[in-house]
């Protein structure tokens, strides 16, 4: 190297702002005897940094270890900051060789950290699905090691058929990190791409690539989930007696809380994806609500399209709760008044529906990880599934909408406003004062 060129070098450092700096030597190409420059300085950086603001310092070598041959390996983590709050994930994919064959960052929006990174393990096995990868070691920054050896080849042109997933025990993980979780099932069937995972206190079902998780199932006994399947449960209160339908049974979240305050209960549970039935079966507890319970009550599950009209249907049910999404939004049928109609017409005299409309795509996240929240009176009218309904019963449509912490869905009522008093006598202490924030729909 010349000497005007060593000189300008070091010229730059001392003009430099310390950003320059950084992203001067991190594009720098250079080949040096410990390998490429920018991973030599991002490393020895990243050492600097953790030597100064770490109290109680610990050096311990790591590594990243390659897969067995012919497998390949995925590296993902997930964080947020606040616990809820603004979260993204990422992940790398590389073969046996160490070679990059695929990788994913990732805004999630809010959520806590814990289901930030089982977002990371979503996104990553949904490359892994998508470049067809038949054996794959997952490495989760939190929780250890764990395996997925796709057994049939000819799988990936299969609706059906079960990606078997075997887990191996987590090695040198610092028992100071959160909670841990496993992937149990991952599947794609005909209407869905289906993930379970479980963690010490519960299980989840995802099925999209959406922010939400479609069921939840917690160990213990505790059926309350703190989520908007609670609501659900407060509709017998208010209804006639008879059968209630749930479209978009999925996991069977609202079903299980149902029959445990209501035992006497009948529940017909509509779900189309036969797959997605027979894992919930097998993994979160559904055919246990298929058993009568102790007053007689319990779920009879169809696996059919809960839209498809039946002359059966006509003044069946005492209530309806429609909870049907496909990629995280509210199926596109249900924008549209004569389909209401119809399910209308499926409810006894004095019946009614109990909607989840999810919420108002408008609305922005800031810097600070909160949500600019619509909280006037007015915001169901942001809300596209409550226009619709209430242009299928005008006066006949009442809304809430769940706090931050449920996940500020909105959900719909049919029917007169109920006397929010008697409601909210007739229901778990749990749902005294929630039942209180329904409004009817008015315009002005």
């Amino acid at each position: 190297m010349d000497s005007d060129c060593t000189y300008r070098e070091e010229k730059n450092v001392f003009t430099q702002t310390l950003l320059e700096w950084i992203y001067e030597n991190l594009r720098e190409g250079v080949e040096t005897i410990n390998g490429l420059w920018p991973t030599t300085f991002a490393a020895a950086v990243w050492c600097g940094w953790k030597w100064i603001w770490t109290i109680d310092r610990v050096e311990r070598l790591i590594q990243w270890v390659a897969p067995r041959t012919d497998w390949m390996k995925l590296n993902t983590d997930g964080a947020s900051r606040g616990n809820p709050g603004l979260a993204t994930a990422g992940g790398v994919l590389r073969n046996s060789d160490g070679s990059w064959c695929g990788g994913f960052v990732v805004n999630i929006g809010i959520c806590s950290a814990p289901l930030a990174e089982l977002w990371g393990v979503y996104y990553g096995l949904y490359i892994a699905w998508e470049k067809k990868v038949m054996r794959l070691e997952m490495l989760l920054r939190s929780y250890g090691m764990m395996s997925l050896d796709y057994l049939d080849q000819d799988e990936c042109q299969s609706d059906s058929d079960e990606n078997q997933v075997q887990q191996e025990s987590s090695k040198g993980v610092d028992e100071e990190e959160e909670e841990k979780y496993w992937v149990l099932t991952a599947v794609r069937s005909r209407y869905n791409e289906i993930v379970i995972i479980d963690t010490l206190a519960s299980r989840y079902l995802l099925l999209d690539s959406t922010k939400n998780v479609h069921s939840v199932i917690n160990k213990g006994g505790q059926n309350w989930t703190g989520s908007y399947w609670d609501e659900c449960s407060s509709l017998p209160a208010i209804i006639p007696n008879g059968p209630i339908a749930i479209y978009g049974l999925g996991g069977g979240t609202s079903a299980r809380l149902i029959l445990e305050l209501w035992p006497s209960m009948q529940l017909e549970g509509w779900e189309i994806d036969e797959i997605l039935i027979e894992k919930a079966r097998d993994y979160l507890g559904l055919s246990d609500l298929e058993i009568p319970t102790s007053k007689g009550g319990r779920l009879c599950v169809h696996v059919d399209d809960a839209l498809s009209h039946s002359q059966d249907d006509a003044g069946r049910y005492a209530g309806i709760i429609v909870d049907l999404f496909s990629d995280g939004k509210v199926l596109e049928q249900l924008q549209h008044v004569p389909v209401w109609l119809d399910l209308a017409s499926r409810l006894m005299p004095n019946g009614r529906l109990m909607v989840n409309c999810a919420g108002i795509e408008t609305e922005q996240v800031v810097t600070n990880g909160k949500t600019n929240l619509e909280l006037s009176d007015l915001a169901w009218m942001l809300n596209s599934t409550i226009k619709i309904l209430s242009e299928a019963f005008p006066g006949q449509v009442s809304w809430k909408r769940t706090p931050d912490s449920k996940g500020l869905n909105f959900l719909a009522l049919t029917g007169d406003l109920p006397n929010l008093s008697d409601w909210s006598n007739a229901v778990p202490v749990r749902l005294s004062e929630t039942v209180k924030h329904w409004k009817l729909c008015e315009s002005h």
